[in-house]
């Protein structure tokens, strides 16, 4: 499931902003159907996404555009359109570098151990400006592999030495849920720390949700939340990045 929002806050449109000769969301879309997964669906809130999606051979689904997140456009698009799956992976619409192989480890690596209510990913930082950076979420995992945290900050403050780069985890919105956390996540109330951070993901460990935390160190990705994104990310995609 691709969760593509058309009204987004920072870049109205972005979704269909042509990037590298293709739509951002084609090339999520792409990669997608390479996957080894039982289907592909564009969950989206406006006719214009979906006659898009259609016209390269898509699958859109419409939900409600007063949906919150991108977990409820899903939830929805899955109940309203009586979806199939045990398992629902969230490719965020606005990855355009999170290529196939990438996303096939993942799920590899989640699937070989699916004892978790949700799965999602991390890689590295490449710069203390990335770190910084609001935009950006930190990531605190156990030594099992299990999240503890997620942070607009970054996370864990070091008291004694200079902070290494290596030391921290950078999420990568890319999550695969049990078909039940799916349901059970959309039909809790907000909670304060996801209310405080603006982080959804919080939610499932107030309530007590386990999340798996797969790693992958090196990845070169470009999420496009600004035109400025958007111009990276062709940079990087014109690069074979």
């Amino acid at each position: 499931m691709i969760p593509a929002r058309w009204a987004s806050t920072r870049f109205p449109g972005k979704i269909l902003h042509p990037i590298a000769g293709k739509p951002l969301l084609r090339w999520v879309w792409e990669h997608a159907v390479a996957l080894p997964v039982a289907g592909v669906w564009v969950a989206t809130d406006t006719d214009k996404v979906a006659q898009a999606v259609t016209s390269w051979g898509g699958q859109a689904l419409l939900t409600p555009p007063e949906l919150p997140s991108g977990t409820d456009r899903i939830a929805r698009a899955v109940q309203e359109y009586g979806l199939p799956g045990d398992f629902i992976l969230n490719l965020q619409g606005d990855e355009p570098l999170l290529a196939s192989d990438i996303i096939r480890t993942f799920l590899e690596k989640a699937l070989a151990r699916p004892d978790w209510d949700l799965a999602t990913l991390t890689t590295t930082f490449s710069h203390t400006g990335e770190l910084t950076s609001p935009h950006t979420v930190k990531v605190a995992v156990d030594i099992r592999g299990y999240a503890l945290y997620f942070s607009r900050s970054p996370i864990p403050f070091v008291r004694d030495d200079t902070p290494r780069l290596s030391l921290y985890r950078k999420h990568v919105g890319v999550y695969l849920y049990r078909r039940k956390t799916l349901f059970r996540l959309v039909n809790t109330p907000s909670t304060p720390l996801e209310t405080a951070e603006k982080l959804e993901q919080l939610r499932a460990l107030e309530t007590g949700l386990s999340i798996r935390v797969i790693h992958l160190p090196g990845l070169r990705l470009q999420a496009v939340d600004t035109p400025e994104d958007a111009k990276k990310a062709e940079q990087l995609l014109l690069k074979g990045t």
